[in-house]
C-alpha cells in the first residue's frame, strides 16, 4: 500500500480589500496514489479542527477562511496532481465550524461504503439538541468530489467555485433522506431533515446535508420536550440504518410528553435498491399510530386507530399481544415467509401497541361496573390493521437456490357498538386473518430450474374470523359469546416439463362457538 505523505501547514494573515483580516492556510501535498483496489483518497480540504503531521513541503492547495459567520460557501481550489493520482476536494456551504459540522465531517470521512447508520450516527440527536438550546433555524452541507487531474486541471478561482457549487447542489441528487416533523400542542411545528449521498449515482455528489427549522417561537417546555427526543431519534436511525438487517427501535421516540407535543412523523426514503431499507414511515398522533416499511425482505404496515381502550389492564393487553404473536409465527411457518420480515412485523406490532399514551398527572380513570365487565370480555387492544408481504428463497448447502416463493398476510380488529335504546347495547369485536402463499421447490434439494418446468408447486390459502358478541341491558352484561371460523386449503402440484403429473388438495377448517363467563 502506498504510504500517505501529509504536508505541513503554514498560517499567515494578510489584509483584505475592505481592511478585514483573513486567515490563509496553505496545505502542501496530501495526495497519494490510488491503488487498483480503490483505496480512499486523501481529502485536500478538512474542517478547521483537523491537524496534520509535518512532512517535506511541496506546492499545495491554499484555502482562504473568512472571519464572518455567514452562510457563504468555503471554496477549495483543486490542486493539480501527478498522473495516476487523485485527490478529493471537500466544500462546505457554511463556514461555521460547530459540533454538527464536526459530526458531518466524521461521518462523511467513513467513505462511500459506510452504512446508513454510520452516515446518520449522532446527527439527528445533535440537531434536536442544538435547536432546543438555541431555537434558531440551522442548515449545513458538505460535499466531497474528485479534483481535476494534471491533464484536465481547471485554472482560476471562478472555475473552482463553480465546481464546489455544483458538488454542493448535487448532494441532494439520489440521496437517502430523513425527515422528522414534530407538532406541538400550541400549533407550532419543528422540521428536521438529513440527506446523505455516497456519490455512486450519475450526477450526484458524495456528501451530507442537514437542516432544522420551526414555524415559530417555542416555549421553554416545548424546547425541553424536543430535546428529550434526541436519544430516541438517534436510536431509531441507528436501528433502521443497519447494513444487514434493519431493526425497529421506536420506543424512546414515541415516548414523548403528550401534554406538550401533539405528535410526530418520521419518514425515510432511500433510492438505493441494493440496500435493506427502501422506505420507512412512523406516525404518532391523536388519531393513532402507524408504521410502514419497505426493503429487500418485503414490506409491512401496522396501523392503530387510537390508544388502547381506557381501563384495559397491561396484563390483558400483553396476553392479547402474545396470542397474536403466536398466530403470526404459525402463519409464517405455514406460508414459509421470510424470517427477517416476520421478525420486523412482530416488532412493529408490539412496539406500537405498547406505546400507550401516559395518563395525565393526577388523572383517575373511573369506569362503571358495566364498562369494566365489557372491557374484560374484549381483547384490550386498540382496533388495528396490519399486514406483511414479501418474496422468499431457500438454498442448499452449496448455496444454490432450491425454493422461491411469496407470502402475504393480513390481520385486523374492528369494534362496533350499536345502541338498542332502553334495551341496552350490542357490541361486536371482530378479528380477521388471511394468508396467501405460493412456493416453487426443486426436488431432491437440487438447484431450482423454472425453465425446465420440473418442480413442485405449493399454494396456501387460509382465513380465520373470531367474533366476540356482547349484549348489555341496564347496568349489566346479559350475554357474551365468541364465534370462531377457520378455513384452510393447501394444494400441491408435481410439475414435469410444465405439466401437472400429480395434484393433491388438503382442506381443513373448523367452526365453533364459546359462551364467555360474565364478570
Amino acid at each position: 500500500m502506498p504510504a500517505k505523505a501529509w504536508g505541513r501547514h503554514s498560517v499567515k494573515t494578510r489584509p483584505k480589500e475592505d481592511d478585514q483580516s483573513m486567515t490563509s492556510i496553505s496545505s502542501t501535498g496530501a495526495s497519494f496514489a490510488a491503488s487498483a483496489a480503490g483505496m480512499r483518497p486523501t481529502v485536500s480540504v478538512r474542517s478547521s479542527a483537523t491537524t496534520a503531521a509535518a512532512a517535506p513541503a511541496d506546492p499545495g492547495t491554499q484555502v482562504t477562511l473568512g472571519q464572518s459567520t455567514g452562510s457563504s460557501v468555503i471554496y477549495a481550489k483543486p490542486q493539480p496532481v501527478e498522473l495516476g493520482q487523485f485527490r478529493l476536494t471537500r466544500a462546505w456551504a457554511s463556514q461555521d465550524r460547530d459540533d454538527i459540522s464536526t459530526l458531518m465531517a466524521r461521518n462523511l470521512g467513513l467513505g462511500p461504503s459506510a452504512s446508513l447508520a454510520d452516515r446518520w450516527r449522532g446527527l439527528g440527536g445533535a440537531l434536536l439538541s442544538r435547536f432546543a438550546a438555541t431555537p434558531s433555524d440551522y442548515q449545513q452541507t458538505v460535499a466531497e468530489y474528485q479534483a481535476p487531474t494534471a491533464a484536465d486541471s481547471v485554472a482560476g478561482s471562478a472555475d473552482a467555485q463553480a465546481l464546489d457549487k455544483s458538488a454542493l447542489s448535487d448532494v441532494s441528487v439520489g440521496a437517502a433522506t430523513v425527515s422528522l416533523k414534530i407538532r406541538t400542542q400550541s400549533g407550532q411545528t419543528v422540521e428536521l431533515r438529513i440527506a446523505t449521498n455516497d456519490g455512486s449515482e450519475a450526477g450526484s455528489s458524495s456528501g451530507l446535508r442537514v437542516e432544522v427549522k420551526s414555524s415559530g417561537t417555542l416555549s421553554q417546555a416545548e424546547s425541553a420536550a424536543i430535546a428529550q427526543l434526541a436519544d430516541g431519534l438517534d436510536e431509531a436511525l441507528e436501528g433502521l440504518g443497519k447494513p444487514g438487517k434493519p431493526q425497529l427501535e421506536l420506543g424512546k421516540l414515541m415516548d414523548f410528553d403528550r401534554s406538550v407535543l401533539s405528535g410526530l412523523d418520521l419518514d425515510i426514503k432511500n433510492p438505493k435498491p441494493s440496500q435493506p431499507l427502501s422506505s420507512f414511515s412512523l406516525h404518532v398522533g391523536a388519531d393513532g399510530r402507524s408504521v410502514a416499511m419497505k426493503g429487500a425482505a418485503g414490506e409491512l404496515a401496522v396501523n392503530l386507530q387510537s390508544d388502547a381502550p381506557v381501563g384495559a389492564s397491561a396484563s390483558q393487553r400483553q396476553s392479547a399481544l402474545d396470542q397474536h404473536l403466536k398466530r403470526f409465527d404459525a402463519a409464517a411457518q405455514r406460508g414459509r415467509a421470510d424470517a427477517a420480515l416476520v421478525d420486523m412485523f412482530k416488532s412493529a406490532f408490539s412496539q406500537l401497541h405498547n406505546a400507550q399514551a401516559p395518563a395525565a398527572p393526577g388523572a383517575i380513570v373511573a369506569l362503571s361496573g358495566l364498562e369494566r365487565s365489557v372491557q374484560s370480555l374484549q381483547s384490550g387492544l386498540a382496533d388495528f390493521q396490519a399486514s406483511f408481504s414479501g418474496d422468499f428463497e431457500n438454498t442448499n448447502e452449496f448455496g444454490a437456490v432450491t425454493e422461491i416463493g411469496r407470502a402475504e398476510y393480513q390481520v385486523d380488529q374492528k369494534t362496533t357498538r350499536q345502541s338498542r335504546g332502553r334495551e341496552g347495547e350490542s357490541i361486536a369485536q371482530v378479528v380477521t386473518e388471511s394468508l396467501n402463499a405460493e412456493s416453487k421447490k426443486a426436488r431432491n434439494r437440487s438447484m431450482l430450474d423454472l425453465q425446465s418446468g420440473n418442480y413442485d408447486l405449493t399454494k396456501v390459502q387460509d382465513s380465520r374470523t373470531i367474533t366476540t358478541l356482547i349484549e348489555t341491558a341496564g347496568k349489566q352484561v346479559t350475554g357474551a359469546l365468541r364465534k370462531t371460523q377457520e378455513r384452510q386449503m393447501q394444494t400441491w402440484d408435481q410439475l414435469v416439463e410444465h405439466r401437472t403429473q400429480q395434484h393433491r388438495e388438503t382442506p381443513g377448517g373448523r367452526s365453533f362457538t364459546e359462551q364467555l363467563a360474565l364478570r
